[in-house]
């Protein structure tokens, strides 16, 4: 499983995407051509960052069958690194599809692309400022220390990281089905306001952003809004047998709790 990508904001050009992305993929995979036939599968986590092309109409409903063409041109044209970001994930999976035909390996190959990831990590860094970029506006809603809403990313699809981790487990485990495959893995559309009404609602003893509650969300469903771009988890759904994956709910409020294990008190955000 190769699973690493740069999703570093910070970054201030299109190369500094694109590169690593790239090469770390084509890397790797040039790697497995020495690794004999007990290699039987190589999954890739992508993104839904590599479909979504803003080119499509505002009620778009996007599959794997659509790709992110349009990117790194508008990166190009006017550097944002959301952009940069979705078209280094699009080059890094067309890199690996574009191996695959030419090296015909053995084992299977597939992409798993999750939107935003949410959800108790399985790892911590030294403090909340180090954060992933995915879990830290959780962190400062959630804290106090956001006193403007932080920005959504993306499109705000979601998606709860036990069950990208799942899929990649499935993919591994059926190198027969997988093969050649891509796997949609969103639940919705969770944004930052929605994690603030969430935290507000659980805790009501802190001092938690307000913003504008239930602007820009489907409450209680954290479903796409109508009208709105969407992308459905059907083959993911298929391949796992399931109806359904862990909610946005459930996702935030799982967060905090490993947040609050692991630095507990650390939020000092208590009204008093």
């Amino acid at each position: 499983m190769h699973t690493a990508s740069p999703l570093d904001f910070s970054l201030k050009t299109v190369d500094e995407f694109m590169h690593p992305a790239v090469n770390g993929n084509v890397s790797i995979l040039n790697s497995t051509l020495s690794a004999g036939p007990q290699l039987k599968s190589f999954v890739l986590t992508s993104s839904i960052a590599s479909i979504v092309d803003v080119s499509k109409p505002d009620d778009y409903a996007f599959t794997e069958d659509d790709w992110n063409v349009n990117g790194e041109a508008v990166a190009r044209k006017e550097f944002r690194a959301g952009p940069a970001y979705g078209a280094s994930k699009a080059a890094a999976e067309r890199a690996m599809w574009r191996w695959k035909e030419m090296h015909d390996p053995s084992f299977s190959l597939s992409a798993v692309n999750p939107g935003v990831v949410t959800g108790p990590p399985v790892s911590f860094p030294s403090s909340p400022d180090k954060l992933n970029e995915t879990l830290k506006p959780v962190w400062l809603i959630y804290s106090g220390e956001a006193k403007t809403m932080p920005a959504g990313i993306g499109g705000q699809s979601y998606i709860d990281v036990r069950d990208v981790s799942k899929l990649h487990i499935w993919c591994m485990e059926h190198p027969d089905e997988s093969n050649g495959q891509r796997y949609i893995v969103a639940n919705g559309k969770g944004t930052p306001q929605a994690v603030a009404d969430i935290l507000r609602k659980a805790f009501p003893d802190r001092d938690i952003l307000v913003g504008e509650p239930e602007s820009d969300y489907v409450p209680g469903t954290y479903d796409y809004p109508a009208g709105k771009r969407s992308m459905r988890a059907t083959k993911a759904y298929k391949a796992l047998g399931v109806k359904s994956f862990i909610g946005f709910e459930q996702s935030i409020l799982d967060t905090v709790k490993s947040f609050e294990e692991r630095w507990p008190g650390l939020a000092s955000n208590v009204k008093t």
